[in-house]
């Protein structure tokens, strides 16, 4: 394999405080009642809008949309990296496959500006081939937009890439990307049996599901 391409929340970094604290201050402003952590982690995976029209479903305050959105970004940008940190070992793991040659890249529904920002305050020393986060006028995955662009820019083809997601969005996205080789992490977003369960749902199979960041090593 030639692209070692990963998702960003919940496969590499662990962002699920700093979402829902940005979620919750925003309700607060809107004084709307605040929501739990595990709910905002329900909600994480499909994009920015996905997430924001589910927290205010929750609180019945849908009509707020539009409103709320751009009020809750700011918050977000602006307190990108309190809490969120690398999983165990993901550096050194990136450090390494970066050492045998190996291209990496992480795409992501995040919108752009913050994922590249995260990648650089997280893993200062990787020298990451490609960030790709959504951008204005994008498809969020599991639409494969994020990834074609990705494969162009780099000159890789889809039979050279594996790719590594916590959710059941990442492995639509391999599938309809038709990528060479898929690794689930049980680690992130989605329980574990949830994850599977989804996936059987959507008759996907992975080569392999990773219970502990640990495994990584293996597959270099």
């Amino acid at each position: 394999m030639k692209l070692l391409a990963f998702d960003c929340d919940g496969t590499i970094l662990d962002t699920r405080a700093d979402y829902a604290a940005a979620i919750n201050h925003t309700l607060e402003q809107f004084a709307r009642p605040t929501i739990s952590l595990a709910d905002v982690t329900a909600f994480l995976g499909y994009g920015t809008d996905y997430l924001v029209r589910k927290s205010l479903e929750k609180v019945g305050a849908s009509e707020i949309f539009d409103a709320f959105k751009p009020v809750y970004l700011e918050r977000y940008f602006s307190h990108l990296c309190i809490h969120t940190h690398p999983y165990p070992v993901i550096e050194t793991f990136l450090t390494q496959a970066q050492a045998r040659g190996y291209q990496l890249a992480v795409i992501s529904n995040k919108p752009d500006y913050a994922v590249n920002q995260l990648m650089q305050r997280c893993f200062p020393t990787i020298g990451f081939a490609c960030v790709k986060g959504q951008a204005p006028g994008e498809q969020p995955k599991p639409h494969p937009e994020l990834m074609e662009k990705v494969l162009a820019k780099l000159g890789v083809s889809p039979m050279e890439v594996s790719y590594f997601g916590d959710t059941e969005v990442d492995a639509m996205f391999a599938r309809r990307c038709h990528l060479a080789r898929l690794f689930m992490v049980t680690w992130g977003f989605r329980k574990p049996q949830e994850l599977r369960e989804s996936l059987e749902r959507e008759h996907i199979e992975p080569e392999r599901y990773l219970s502990s960041t640990a495994e990584l090593f293996s597959l270099i």
